[in-house]
């Protein structure tokens, strides 16, 4: 509404122009009975500044405008108020902080006042808002009223809620723990509540299983399973808790695969190959002739895992591979029957009998007398009778001890009697010997066949 007065005898009209660009513009124009006091109202009016002034006329066509251009400024907007609050706090535990922050061009006044939930003011606050634990005193609702007024005498109110409340529900789930669970008939739910709570109740698998007071059993399918436990306290603020656990009332199903059943093997290093099907299992052992070889914990059910010994002696073997789940079931492949049959680099089987090996070790130290007497040089023409008589004597001695090697080798295999073996090596030893000792011990190997 623009206001003028204007003094004439003979008034006409008078015209409103604005001027919100830099470039003044008729506005509005009304006609005149007489001079005095008028309005001219326009509706709708852009926010914003302006200049304005009137224009008037007479009957004779003089006109004139105000002396001055007057300002005014149009402001229809709200102020606006930003804030942010913790909405909950817990009592003798947490502080309120309230950041808030009012927008206006025109911002004329603001504040935001705090009463305690019985309706007593605790202080008025143009700035951020600390509530430590000495303001929060009470339990329940403290009201935090926001007022914002610009120049305009545009006003915005708002209000909120900080919620005091007592300690939420502290809620420690006891069982089902999160491990494999042998039984599917009551399980445990068991656990411990601490601070202010009201209701208590739980969902399995996200199904709601109704209300409870204290701890209880339920009963639930083989599988994987999710409990959720929750409660609230006297203000609604609620706690839960979560725990993944399974029931396994199935042993484990092991099947072996290699070495199969009746498998010779001919080398040492042998790898046990099987594969175990179950929710998940502890430890897979393998048994070798009915002892617990090697254990293993590193167990990915549906794949094939092994194990892998070596040195096992000649002869025939079983093996069979024990696997437990988390809940201590037991689970065992099929006994499998195989034989080890590892030849030697000297064409016999390794590990064989004591007596050949024995045998074996004589006939090896004959021919290593063979190839030192071999190695010896030709005893000189100019060698005197006596130095052949001492070394004829010498021989005689390590013969008598070859000799009684062979023996007692043929009397431990033979139980006193000459073997085939034992008598092929003795002549054998024979003939070397004619052959080093030549001439000069002829008589004495005679008699020594003649004993034998």
């Amino acid at each position: 509404m623009f206001n003028f007065t204007i003094e004439d005898h003979t008034p006409l009209n008078c015209s409103l122009y604005t001027n919100s660009t830099g470039v003044f513009e008729l506005n509005q124009t009304i006609d005149l009975v007489n001079d005095g006091s008028y309005n001219i109202t326009i509706e709708n009016y852009p926010d914003g500044m302006y200049e304005w002034n009137v224009e008037c006329s007479d009957s004779n066509n003089n006109t004139a405008f105000a002396q001055d251009n007057l300002m005014i400024n149009i402001d229809t907007t709200i102020p606006l108020i930003n804030y942010i609050i913790n909405a909950t706090v817990e009592f003798n535990k947490e502080d309120a902080i309230i950041n808030w922050t009012p927008t206006d061009t025109n911002l004329d006044y603001s504040f935001v006042n705090i009463t305690y939930p019985n309706g007593t003011l605790i202080d008025v606050y143009t700035d951020e808002v600390l509530l430590t634990t000495e303001n929060l005193t009470e339990l329940g609702n403290y009201k935090v009223l926001f007022y914002v007024n610009d120049s305009a005498n545009n006003i915005n109110i708002e209000q909120t809620n900080i919620e005091v409340v007592d300690s939420y529900p502290i809620i420690t789930l006891f069982n089902p723990t999160n491990i494999t669970h042998n039984t599917n008939i009551s399980v445990p739910l068991n656990f411990g509540m601490e601070n202010n709570y009201t209701d208590i109740w739980y969902y399995l698998d996200n199904n709601f299983n109704g209300f409870i007071t204290e701890n209880t059993t339920f009963n639930i399918t083989e599988g994987e399973h999710t409990i959720t436990l929750s409660a609230n306290n006297t203000y609604g603020k609620e706690s839960s808790v979560n725990q993944s656990f399974v029931i396994d009332v199935t042993n484990p199903i092991v099947n072996s695969i290699s070495p199969s059943n009746g498998t010779n093997e001919t080398d040492n290093d042998i790898t046990f190959r099987y594969n175990v099907e179950d929710f998940g299992v502890r430890n897979c052992t393998l048994y070798i002739d009915n002892s617990d070889i090697q254990i293993s914990s590193s167990i990915i059910t549906g794949t094939t895992l092994s194990f892998s010994e070596s040195a096992l002696s000649n002869g025939d073997h079983s093996w069979l591979v024990s696997c437990i789940d988390y809940g201590n079931l037991e689970g065992n492949s099929s006994i499998i029957n195989f034989n080890v049959n590892v030849v030697s680099s000297d064409g016999g089987s390794s590990g064989g009998s004591g007596g050949s090996g024995g045998a074996g070790g004589a006939g090896d130290s004959a021919g290593g007398s063979s190839d030192t007497s071999s190695n010896d040089d030709s005893t000189p023409e100019s060698t005197e009778i006596s130095d052949i008589t001492e070394q004829q004597e010498s021989q005689e001695e390590n013969s008598n001890d070859e000799n009684l090697a062979i023996t007692g080798a043929a009397i431990k295999e033979g139980e006193g009697k000459l073997s085939k073996t034992s008598i092929i090596i003795i002549i054998m030893t024979v003939l070397i010997i004619i052959g080093l000792f030549g001439f000069f011990g002829r008589d004495f190997i005679s008699r020594k066949i003649i004993d034998i």
